[in-house]
């Protein structure tokens, strides 16, 4: 009878622990077969050999409208290395595709600048902004521009900060300006949809080639989305952040040129 109750036992345990073993095998399987129906957003999903094939070769095809054709070869010279590049940007993807498409014929976009060459075009003309594919991170732009920031002076080269004014002094030179100009880069991720992200201290937010550009030349501060009015100085706005217009105020130059010819005409008048 003991003999009976442990063999029962034994063959209850047996058949629970089939049981539970198949019931973990359909909830993995599912699981399974669900990640792999799952397509991420912005991802494309293959289901032959001849459809990789394709969407591969269309996306050389538009690469090579925008180095080829007529009308829009005239915006960028691309050869045979550059055409490489825009190839090693895409990565294949209809997300980075699009903004290039988008960006193309757009006068800030210069493709194939290196950093020195970006930074030595916004110096040369500091209204300018230059957007460019990043050299060191596939499937990102960056912006250049030049911006103002505070001159952080230690205690030594403040005490010849102040000789140095003091002679600017003597001499009718003018006040030592508190802040310089200096190009400033910033990277911004194309995402899966062809949309750029902009990462800001309060939230993230996703905008088109043309959102971008509005946001970094006309309304706002590319950082914390301050407005920007017209009435503003946009050299320098309240929230202190320095990738801003570098645009010298009309009545500011209008200004210089009052004091440099009182300097002038005073100049002239103690030597006669």
């Amino acid at each position: 009878m003991g003999d009976d109750h442990y063999d029962l036992s034994f063959q209850l345990i047996a058949v629970l622990w089939i049981l539970v073993n198949f019931l973990l095998f359909i909830v993995i399987k599912k699981n399974c077969f669900v990640c792999k129906q799952k397509a991420a957003p912005g991802v494309r999903q293959f289901d032959s050999i001849e459809s990789v094939v394709t969407y591969y070769e269309q996306i050389i095809c538009r690469l090579k409208k925008l180095a080829t054709d007529a009308t829009l070869k005239k915006y960028h010279r691309v050869d045979a290395t550059s055409f490489r590049k825009l190839i090693e940007w895409v990565n294949f993807k209809e997300g980075n595709i699009k903004v290039l498409e988008d960006a193309w014929t757009d006068p800030c976009f210069w493709p194939f600048l290196e950093t020195m060459e970006a930074a030595k075009l916004v110096q040369d003309d500091p209204s300018q902004l230059v957007i460019r594919l990043s050299n060191t991170h596939p499937g990102t732009i960056t912006a250049t521009r030049l911006g103002k920031v505070k001159v952080y002076l230690c205690f030594v080269f403040l005490l010849f900060l102040l000789c140095g004014m003091k002679y600017q002094a003597m001499h009718g030179k003018g006040k030592y300006k508190r802040f310089e100009a200096q190009v400033k880069h910033k990277r911004y991720v194309v995402n899966n949809e062809g949309t750029l992200l902009l990462m800001n201290e309060n939230d993230n937010q996703e905008v088109s080639w043309q959102g971008l550009i509005r946001y970094l030349l006309v309304c706002e501060c590319n950082i914390c989305l301050q407005e920007i009015h017209n009435a503003m100085d946009n050299t320098m706005l309240p929230c202190k952040h320095c990738f801003h217009k570098f645009l010298p105020s009309p009545y500011k130059k209008k200004k210089k040129k009052e004091k440099e010819k009182k300097r002038k005409a005073y100049a002239h008048k103690i030597k006669t």
